[in-house]
């Protein structure tokens, strides 16, 4: 079922207005802080009442003009960005919690979530005796045990470390590719946008500034101002080909590209994030370098970005970013329809399996 949002909210000077329609996958929402992201997540869950608009999952209206369903009523799955579970309850009291609020699921289904998230030896423990990581898996499993119809995610891991935060995020992987509904997923980090969404809303002040697939969001002219740094940059969907001396085939629609220490299983799909400032450009195919990663390419757009240039190309039917200076645009005297030669480093790019 889709998730269809279309409301208005209004809170002292700031004012949500926002249309949103979220298949099922994850929807990142993405933004500047006091963008609106957690009251977007807010009103879905019930817990705002916007003052105009609809929130319908499928036939379902959950708001609208004589609806205002109770958050019980809704069926969603809500984890905060620092867990929230009840202190004076155990982590199997937790999770069988949300079960108060509707029709209960069998054990297998409870089961399930605790083995997925790795909770399972942890259910007779209390919250003060979990770490970070435990404490978002079980607020986690708490949030699935009912099987909810749409997850709500609000920051899950902006309060743990690199390495819990990977591994929270594995988890997520497998969760969300599970349960085949509409996830909003609220974060700041490119990452965690880049390993997990299908597609990317991007809000500003209330109102969302772009919205779609998430390679064609990330790509856009209009999300530069939002993706400083090394944060602006291509997402390339591929396929895992053979690996040999410690080098693996990557193959995508534009050609094949040749990474270093892929952990990632022959025939399976990767995402690789390949940062605009890894990307070189050259007017001539370059000849006795280093790098495994050349690919004729054609200019489809030239922007300015501050002291550099943008440079978008077209590598058979995947866009890539490529920022440079001006003077280097200039020298190269660059163009829209040019071709050129893009070079990655076979160590530069980020690979999420």
């Amino acid at each position: 079922m889709t998730l269809d949002i279309h409301i208005t909210h209004r809170r002292g000077g700031f004012a949500l207005d926002v249309a949103l329609t979220c298949p099922p996958g994850v929807t990142v929402v993405f933004g500047p802080s006091g963008s609106g992201k957690t009251t977007l997540l807010q009103c879905v869950a019930g817990i705002i009442r916007p003052a105009s608009g609809h929130i319908r999952l499928g036939d379902r209206e959950w708001f609208g003009a004589k609806t205002q369903a109770p958050v019980h009523k809704r069926k969603i799955g809500y984890v905060f960005q620092d867990g929230r579970l009840f202190p004076h309850l155990t982590v199997r009291q937790n999770i069988h919690y949300a079960q108060r609020f509707g029709p209960g699921q069998p054990p297998e289904t409870i089961e399930h979530w605790c083995t997925v998230l790795g909770v399972s030896a942890l259910l007779d423990r209390m919250p003060a005796t979990l770490s970070g990581g435990e404490r978002q898996r079980v607020a986690l499993a708490r949030a699935l045990a009912r099987t909810p119809d749409v997850l709500c995610l609000d920051e899950p891991l902006s309060a743990l470390d690199a390495p819990r935060r990977r591994d929270v995020l594995d988890d997520l992987e497998r969760v969300i590719a599970d349960a085949k509904i509409p996830v909003l997923y609220v974060t700041h980090d490119i990452q965690e946008l880049t390993r997990l969404a299908h597609r990317v809303a991007l809000i500003d002040d209330g109102n969302i500034v772009l919205s779609g697939p998430a390679a064609d969001v990330l790509t856009d002219p209009v999300a530069r101002p939002y993706l400083p740094g090394r944060n602006l940059g291509a997402l390339v969907t591929c396929k895992v080909g053979p690996t040999a001396q410690g080098v693996t085939d990557l193959q995508f629609n534009g050609g094949t590209i040749r990474l270093a220490n892929v952990a990632a299983q022959e025939g399976g799909e990767l995402r690789l994030r390949v940062a605009a400032q890894d990307v070189i450009l050259s007017r001539e195919k370059p000849a006795g370098l280093s790098a495994l990663n050349v690919f004729q390419a054609t200019v489809t757009d030239i922007r300015p970005d501050q002291a550099s240039v943008v440079v978008s190309i077209a590598v058979g039917d995947t866009t890539l970013l490529s920022r440079i200076t001006r003077v280097s645009a200039q020298t190269m005297e660059l163009q829209i329809g040019a071709t050129v030669h893009a070079i990655i480093k076979a160590t530069a790019t980020d690979a999420m399996a």
